[in-house]
């Protein structure tokens, strides 16, 4: 527990005070300076083992770049804030947590900002977005997949998704293009945050010119204490679907968890995380307002912590009946 006397912050400043909350044996150097300051010559503001915390530290409100370091080593740099401002009259508590976002394994640290009333989270500012593909188009053929004109996968097969790639903040051109031609199925712009995760599926049919991209943004952060599944609808011969999560493969009296899920190309439709106690359940997916199972009842043996993505898809070159791309943990226990 960390608590402090009721005071306010002198005129004209800012009030901080850092913890050291990443689960780890290292100890860090802290420093805030202004921006682009050289480290070798800086003395750290702070060193901090884990758990351990500084006192509350006022200066004068304005534009600083904070850079967290391997101690003793300022050019380990594990966070870089690039230049942010902190205002005067701000009272924050900064908690350095372990990144549950993009880059996590090349940044590992994030930064928790809370005044007492808010809180929000700052990134370091080269964290980058991870980005992964998906070709989930029935009646096309394997495929290259271009970023700015540059080849970032070749010939990806139906039902075949990529690792996560780590790209800088910024905005793309992507090109799919069938596998080793210039023939240009999918072109699209797509604008990246930093700090973010997406899904790009490679959605639609081929024979009706429908094919587009479809970006979902992932959040990725694990539950201990739950299982997260989430599903996608990719389907465009299945329509509109119900779809059941239940403790047995009986659905007869079940209510739909999600009613009337429709395939949408412009406008992907996906369950978002869902939260789930960990142990044994089988999800079925049904035509809208029947009990005529489409795809499953499918068991799934759920632990904590755990991350489940299911795409359902066409059948191998289109049409019904529909399949699954398992991704995450279905394929990949951590």
């Amino acid at each position: 527990m960390v608590s402090n006397p009721v005071s306010a912050v002198g005129e004209g400043n800012v009030r901080l005070q850092v913890l050291h909350g990443v689960p780890v044996d290292l100890t860090v150097d802290v420093f805030v300076t202004e921006f682009d300051a050289d480290l070798s010559a800086a003395q750290p503001t702070a060193t901090l083992a884990y758990q351990d915390y500084t006192p509350q530290v006022e200066v004068p409100g304005g534009d600083y770049q904070i850079r967290i370091t391997v101690a003793g080593d300022p050019e380990a740099i594990v966070f870089d804030s690039g230049e942010v401002s902190l205002p005067a009259g701000a009272d924050l508590f900064v908690t350095a947590t372990p990144n549950v976002a993009a880059n996590s394994a090349d940044r590992p640290i994030a930064l928790l900002l809370a005044d007492g009333e808010a809180s929000s989270v700052l990134y370091s500012q080269d964290t980058g977005a991870d980005v992964r593909v998906v070709h989930a188009v029935a009646d096309a053929p394997n495929v290259d997949v271009l970023v700015n004109d540059g080849e970032a996968l070749a010939d990806v097969p139906f039902l075949a998704f990529s690792d996560y790639i780590n790209l800088a903040a910024d905005t793309y051109n992507v090109k799919v293009n069938a596998a080793g031609t210039d023939v240009t199925v999918i072109e699209a712009d797509l604008p990246l945050d930093n700090a973010a995760q997406y899904s790009v599926l490679a959605v639609g049919e081929l024979t009706n010119d429908t094919i587009t991209a479809a970006v979902i943004q992932d959040f990725n952060r694990r539950i201990a204490t739950a299982a997260q599944v989430r599903i996608v609808h990719a389907s465009p011969a299945a329509g509109p679907v119900d779809i059941y999560v239940t403790a047995t493969d009986d659905i007869s009296d079940a209510t739909p968890t999600f009613a009337g899920v429709d395939f949408n190309a412009e406008d992907i439709q996906f369950t978002g995380n869902v939260a789930l106690t960990p142990g044994e359940y089988f999800v079925t997916v049904t035509l809208a307002d029947t009990k005529d199972a489409a795809i499953g009842p499918v068991m799934l043996d759920l632990v904590g912590g755990g991350l489940y993505t299911a795409i359902a898809v066409d059948a191998t070159g289109g049409g019904l009946l529909p399949q699954l791309i398992l991704m995450d943990d279905f394929v990949s226990e951590e």
